[in-house]
């Protein structure tokens, strides 16, 4: 098993322990990576600039792996993500690759659509398995909740990156519970990570990255596993750089995946590149144990058992069938409630809801056909979240009320209340009724009332 190691621009420069983590890991597996000094930039910085300058850079090392009969394997997402496209656009059109070829023939090159293009967790995943990666393992983490942060260009387009479900993926998840550690399940596991927005908009990545970074802490993760260097630098030396000054517990450490695989394959700390994460890993080895590793799964087979977890991220087991009747019912309940405060709502969220026929037939704009239990994830918070405002709603019909007395009454977090009173407030439903030993409370509006 040998591949082309491709590493980008960012991880020699800014994230030096991604590769010497994922070399010592992929050794360790017997897996051969070949450095082709050719390679050049994968071309993401230019796809939305110059689109054939973005196909031409990266069909360049798409050839160069090809002239040495190599697949790529890539540990960068958005190199991944670039040069997945690329591949597929070039099998799909001729002429494009036409025109592409005839400047490769400079430098004796060809694209011939022979090679596959691969992320460091397809070839773990798939080419060495579940199995195999388990054999290796010397030592197990023991209670140690993991945050894992899929990142966007592994996922999304996803009939070009086929990597996994794109709304409810579980190939990392798996991968980091062979460990012994568990995941938890946040709400915000799938949104970015605030890394494209750096240098552009600070103040609007740093509050995308503190809202994953708060909810997965807030949730009992310890750490966060990632597997591009994009995000690791975001919750590794942006967030150091958010919370400087305040207290170690307020952050959530980033450990690569390399690394958290690494220490129970029982490989060097040092070649792992533990130091050189900008927020210390050292609480991590108290999780880990030398007693017992779990028995080898087969090929494919789940690490966890089907767990359904109902909106608000608590646990059950439930057959598919009964998860499914509940998530009808659930919506049915709360449809009812927001059709009571706001009619008109609840008419746009009846549309929105009769799409589910839509995405689990034809599927979304990317054609991706959506299953029972994608439809209440993806739907289900909406709902929740409208039928809680709808609550908050006809609680302060009953008169003027404050955040803390709504939020005993609704069993809510008094922040939740809040937010949903200011949202509220935009859409003129709810006015400011008076202060109370500075305490506001407020009030239900009707349609052309003024707050």
């Amino acid at each position: 098993m040998k591949y082309a190691l491709f590493l980008g621009c960012t991880i020699p420069a800014r994230v030096k322990q991604y590769e010497s983590a994922s070399r010592a890991v992929l050794k360790a597996l017997n897996v051969g990576v070949v450095d082709i000094r050719e390679f050049n930039c994968c071309g993401y910085p230019l796809r939305n600039i110059d689109f054939k300058a973005f196909v031409l850079l990266s069909a360049r090392n798409l050839a160069l792996a090809e002239r040495d009969d190599l697949d790529i394997i890539t540990l960068c997402q958005c190199c991944f993500g670039s040069l997945k496209k690329a591949n597929h656009l070039l099998k799909e059109d001729a002429s494009l690759r036409n025109e592409v070829n005839s400047h490769l023939e400079k430098e004796g090159l060809r694209y011939q659509g022979g090679i596959e293009v691969k992320h460091l967790l397809e070839v773990l995943y798939h080419d060495v398995g579940i199995a195999s990666l388990q054999k290796e393992l010397t030592q197990m983490y023991e209670g140690l909740p993991i945050a894992a942060h899929y990142g966007c260009h592994i996922l999304r387009p996803s009939q070009v990156v086929q990597f996994d479900d794109p709304v409810s993926p579980t190939i990392f998840d798996q991968l980091i519970e062979i460990t012994g550690a568990h995941t938890i399940y946040w709400p915000q596991r799938l949104e970015c990570c605030g890394a494209p927005l750096c240098g552009i908009n600070d103040e609007l990545s740093m509050d995308l990255s503190k809202k994953k970074l708060d909810s997965g802490r807030q949730l009992g993760a310890e750490y966060v596993c990632v597997a591009c260097p994009y995000c690791h630098l975001q919750f590794d030396t942006v967030q150091e750089r958010m919370f400087a000054g305040k207290q170690r517990s307020d952050r959530l450490p980033s450990i690569l995946y390399p690394q958290l695989l690494g220490l129970c394959m029982g490989i060097d700390e040092k070649a792992l590149g533990l130091e050189m994460n900008r927020i210390p890993l050292d609480g991590i080895k108290n999780f880990l144990s030398s007693r017992g590793c779990p028995r080898v799964l087969s090929e494919g087979q789940p690490v966890a058992q089907e767990v359904y977890r109902p909106l608000g991220g608590l646990k059950e087991e439930r057959p598919v069938v009964v998860r499914e009747a509940m998530a009808q019912q659930h919506w049915s309940n709360e449809m009812k409630v927001i059709r009571s405060q706001d009619p008109e709502l609840a008419d746009k969220l009846t549309r929105l809801l009769e799409k589910e026929a839509l995405l689990q037939g034809e599927g979304n704009v990317y054609h991706e056909r959506y299953s029972s239990r994608q439809i209440e994830i993806s739907f289900g918070k909406i709902v929740q979240t409208e039928a809680q405002r709808a609550r908050i709603l006809k609680a302060l019909r009953k008169g003027p009320t404050s955040v803390k007395k709504l939020a005993t009454t609704l069993k809510l977090a008094p922040t939740e209340v809040l937010a949903h009173i200011v949202e509220l407030r935009r859409r003129n439903r709810v006015g400011l009724h008076h202060i109370e030993e500075r305490t506001p409370t407020y009030i239900a509006l009707s349609p052309g009332d003024k707050g």
